[in-house]
């Protein structure tokens, strides 16, 4: 487990604390559970219900679609904004390729971080939407290159 300096640094680093303040930082961690994986270990299913969110701290991750490996994911990385949005089924399996530590946020603890702080909420919502308007303009540049000339 790392200490809690070690978290905060940690955090200050991740996307979608980018924005926020030291402050802002310590409110987010307190919702915040950190936990490992070992390779191999699947952390996610595509199809099943979820509603966490996880920043990679250490380690590495596949990415799986309809049994495709489509990512690797490193630390800094993230996975399942959707499902702590929306509250939707995955859209991926995610398995550790090596051994992990991972930081995860609940829905129910985001939601409660929204109501408490209003302001943190809206910073890190700003940041997942970047990232998934980022992730819709790839998608977009990779059907148009795939469609037929007519």
């Amino acid at each position: 487990m790392l200490f809690r300096s070690q978290r905060l640094d940690v955090l200050k680093h991740l996307f979608f604390c980018q924005h926020l303040t030291d402050d802002e930082r310590a409110k987010v961690l307190s919702y915040v559970h950190e936990q490992k994986a070992a390779a191999g270990q699947t952390i996610v299913r595509q199809n099943e219900p979820g509603h966490d969110l996880f920043l990679i701290v250490q380690g590495s991750l596949d990415v799986w679609v309809d049994g495709a490996r489509v990512n690797t994911l490193g630390p800094g990385g993230h996975f399942g904004e959707i499902a702590l949005v929306s509250g939707q089924s995955r859209s991926a399996t995610v398995v550790a390729r090596e051994p992990v530590r991972l930081f995860r946020l609940g829905r129910d603890d985001f939601f409660d971080l929204s109501r408490r702080d209003q302001r943190v909420a809206v910073k890190m919502l700003w940041a997942f939407a970047q990232t998934l308007a980022t992730r819709v303009t790839d998608l977009s540049r990779l059907v148009a290159q795939k469609k037929p000339v007519r």
